[in-house]
């Protein structure tokens, strides 16, 4: 099933808090409602209208970068008709966001995310502030802290999938970066420990 956030319908919550927990926590409502507000801001009228617009968006941008075997039905990478990608697509996307996004590396660094957000207010009175911790997917963050960020998922049709970068290095000389892709496996974090 999906993988939700612990942030309660109606609390509000930063773009930046909900760009943590779909990246750390892969957190699909949050992925869901950032897709919504991408969506809307480009003039959809209702959820669904959201949905299709970010994936014209998304393709587009998927397009751009190179990504000629990838088709994106949705913001949350759920199996859906059409919905595809290859490991060198995957590859293409994670040179791009270290080019030009490495802030998202940085993020996917943290073992957890913390939100805090206030509940809507019940009979007038004004909500408290809540915080909410969501844990990150990616065990292996504490078994090999040189990770530099990574991304986890599993669907029905994907199998386990998880990308990552990792220092590589010669005789104690850093000799560059690796960009693993694995997909369609039983265990993920054996396998990425394997490759570790």
């Amino acid at each position: 099933g999906e993988k939700t956030s612990p942030v309660p319908e109606g609390a509000g919550i930063s773009r930046d808090d909900a760009i943590n927990l779909a990246l750390i926590g892969s957190a699909n409502d949050a992925a869901s409602g950032l897709a919504e507000a991408v969506g809307r801001r480009y003039g959809a009228a209702g959820f669904d209208d959201a949905m299709k617009m970010f994936a014209a968006r998304a393709n587009g941008k998927a397009e751009k970068i190179g990504m000629a075997h990838s088709r994106i039905e949705n913001p949350t990478g759920l199996d859906a008709s059409g919905h595809a990608t290859t490991a060198k697509d995957l590859f293409l996307l994670l040179h791009y966001i270290w080019q030009y996004h490495p802030e998202i590396w940085e993020t996917t660094r943290n073992t957890d995310v913390r939100v805090w957000t206030a509940l809507p207010a019940v009979s007038g009175e004004s909500g408290e502030p809540v915080k909410y911790v969501m844990p990150s997917t990616n065990v292996l963050l504490s078994e090999f802290p040189a990770i530099l960020g990574g991304k986890t998922g599993w669907t029905d049709q994907a199998g386990e999938t998880f990308v990552f970068l990792y220092p590589v290095s010669r005789d104690a000389v850093s000799i560059g970066i690796a960009a693993v892709v694995i997909l369609g496996s039983a265990d993920r974090f054996e396998d990425g420990r394997k490759i570790i």
